[in-house]
């Protein structure tokens, strides 16, 4: 571990400074004048020349400008090397649909979890970089072994044996991620143990501790699990429950976390249950970033999938085109036509929440913490980005088999290449060019998946992103839909036009799955999706068009700031505040231990009465030598 300076204590910078704050604008005029200190702070507490920095949590208002690093674009080709390998299981018949989704889901479990470690801890030192690199190599030798590593529930194990000789491979590359993640959260929990967070940190030392136990706990069972599967004392066909365990046990996915908002209006859960076990904080910026980059992965394996190499027949150019049409305009829908930045994005305000917590070691005794605790719709929002991740390669593989399909199909009817340049020959030669195009050497790849099982998937896969894409990006606090915004009655009639065009094209597209393709050709669907796309892309580009017109302007980072309502205090609190100051004054030793009582007792709304009563009891000062406790009067 890095060796700690100040006697294994964080240095107070400015011992004076609260570590409350009334609201986020307060805490950045607060902190204008120790962003300086407090990334020398960092340094200080480092070795091996600085290579080796004290890990320690990342606060968006100190480290603003948070960018990606090299270590996670690299991760994410790694993790783009394994959606392929799953896409081409399914393609070829080994995955079954269902099969393919929990694979799927635990390789993105296993991305996800070393982004969310990332978001929070990752500066750049050498322990991230090897932190990344450990966690790259089980993901490479995990994607490796994910051929021939699924067995049927309905298998026997010795069958298993056979038809899934990966599978304990597979099972100890993931418990070695696993192994990976208990390190990673092992050595914060030892550095919190050992060193108190600094005065400007905004989480306690019981919460990061009891963040890193939970965490160890999670990532310990399926841990076990896999290493119990890879040893083959839990048969193969079992291996489903080893998926689906990884998959749920997850704290950063938010599965359980959101299975709890559910039924807290049933149960009538109260709101400090989710704020007890509410999780470290996020740079949101950052984290939305590192989301939408995975999305566009996903999008940009659609498009490897629909570039079939083979003759530019007519099937083949509108297959390729229509689909590429529906990529596009998913591209535009999450990226280009929803964004959200700042105080109006969801998990900004809504889903990081500001509490007090008790902590002796600052001054006033209390500690304003940053804690990610978000409501239904941020846990639906975070959570449903894997389903959309899933959804979005799933259908780029339906769309390459579609592809392919319809290239063969085209090129048994019509041989002749159409932008061929002997297109044109004399009739007495058109009968050996025929034969010719017959044993063309071009290379199609032959899927064993069924066509109408593709159409089934495409269909339902279109369906579902579209409704996963709308909520991921309306969801948010829109500013055009602000009570302040004189327009608000256009935008919010626009709102449900966009909202009503998303849920039907989505429904529509789920329902086609009943229609043969006799009916309505795989063509005539592709044309379909891509007119959905294009109708959808453009009401959203109609909202900024409608802004731009009306004069729509967004509001500054300030003017954000003056719509947080201030802590109201009642004249009653305000007296109190009063006598412990005039406590403070006294400035004598047996007023001291007095003092830090009230400083403690402050926070639970001790009554004026009592401080009154407990100031009455002191005897007048004396002359002797002034105490070193004290309260930091609130402002």
């Amino acid at each position: 571990m890095p060796q700690v300076k100040h006697g294994g204590q964080h240095k107070a910078l400015h011992p004076g400074v609260l570590s409350s704050f009334k609201t986020n604008q307060q805490r950045h005029k607060e902190l204008e004048g120790l962003l300086d200190e407090a990334h020398s702070d960092y340094k200080q507490r480092s070795c091996l020349c600085g290579l080796w920095e004290e890990i320690t949590l990342i606060d968006e208002d100190i480290d603003k400008h948070r960018q990606m690093t090299w270590s996670e674009l690299f991760y994410d080709l790694i993790f783009v090397t394994a959606v392929g390998r799953v896409g081409e299981q399914l393609k070829n018949g080994s995955f079954s649909p269902w099969s393919y989704c929990l694979y799927l889901l635990t390789v993105f479990g296993f991305w996800h979890s070393a982004t969310a470690f990332g978001c929070r801890f990752h500066r750049g030192d050498f322990s991230q970089k090897l932190y990344f690199g450990l966690h790259m190599i089980a993901m490479v030798a995990t994607t490796m072994a994910i051929p021939k590593s699924y067995c049927p529930y309905d298998e026997t194990a010795e069958t298993c044996s056979k038809i899934a000789p990966q599978l304990p491979t597979f099972a100890f590359c993931a418990a070695f991620i696993h192994f990976v993640e208990i390190v990673g959260h092992s050595r914060l929990m030892l550095r919190y143990w050992k060193t108190p967070p600094a005065y400007y940190e905004r989480e306690t030392k019981y919460r990061l501790m009891a963040q890193s136990i939970k965490r160890n706990v999670e990532h310990m069972l399926p841990l076990v699990c896999w290493v119990l599967l890879g040893m083959k004392i839990i048969p193969g066909q079992y291996a489903l429950w080893c998926f689906l365990l990884d998959i749920v046990s997850r704290t950063d996915n938010f599965i359980i976390w959101t299975i709890f908002r559910l039924l807290q209006p049933i149960f009538q859960i109260p709101e400090r249950f989710f704020i007890k076990f509410g999780l470290m904080q996020l740079h949101v910026d950052h984290y939305a970033e590192r989301l939408g980059l995975v999305i566009l992965i996903m999008l940009g394996e659609s498009v490897d999938g629909i570039a079939v190499s083979g003759s530019f027949n007519i099937s083949l150019i509108c297959t390729s085109g229509f689909a590429y049409i529906v990529i596009f305009g998913f591209k535009l829908l999450y990226f280009d036509c929803m964004i959200v930045e700042g105080e109006s994005h969801l998990l900004t305000k809504g889903s990081h929440q500001t509490v007090m917590s008790e902590d002796l070691s600052l001054p006033d005794g209390t500690r304003s913490e940053r804690v990610l605790a978000p409501p239904l719709m941020g846990s639906l929002w975070i959570c449903s980005h894997q389903f959309l991740a899933v959804s979005v390669a799933m259908m780029g593989d339906a769309l390459a088999i579609i592809a392919v399909h319809e290239e063969q199909k085209d090129n048994i009817a019509h041989p002749l290449d159409i932008w061929n340049p002997l297109h044109g020959v004399v009739p007495e030669h058109a009968a050996g060019l025929m034969a010719l195009s017959r044993t063309s050497t071009h290379h199609v790849p032959v899927h064993k998946i069924d066509v109408p099982v593709a159409r089934t998937i495409l269909c339902i896969c279109v369906g579902v992103s579209q409704m996963l894409i709308g909520y991921i990006g309306l969801s948010h606090q829109h500013p055009t839909l602000s009570p302040k915004n004189p327009d608000r009655g256009t935008f919010v009639f626009l709102f449900w036009i966009q909202l009503a065009t998303m849920t039907f094209c989505a429904i529509a597209s789920v329902c086609l799955v009943w229609v043969p393709e006799e009916d309505f050709s795989n063509i005539h669907l592709l044309g379909f999706f891509s007119g959905c796309s294009l109708v959808i892309s453009a009401l959203f580009y109609v909202d900024e068009c409608v802004a731009f017109e009306v004069g729509f302007e967004l509001p500054e980072e300030e003017d954000l700031y003056e719509e947080e309502e201030e802590i109201q205090t009642t004249p009653a609190q305000e007296y109190a505040t009063a006598l412990v100051t005039a406590l403070d004054a006294w400035k004598t030793s047996e007023t001291a231990q007095q003092l830090m009582q009230l400083c403690k007792g402050r926070g639970n709304n001790v009554t004026p009465e009592v401080l009154a009563a407990m100031i009455a009891q002191l005897e007048p000062p004396r002359h002797e030598t002034p105490s070193s406790g004290g309260c930091a009067p609130h402002k």
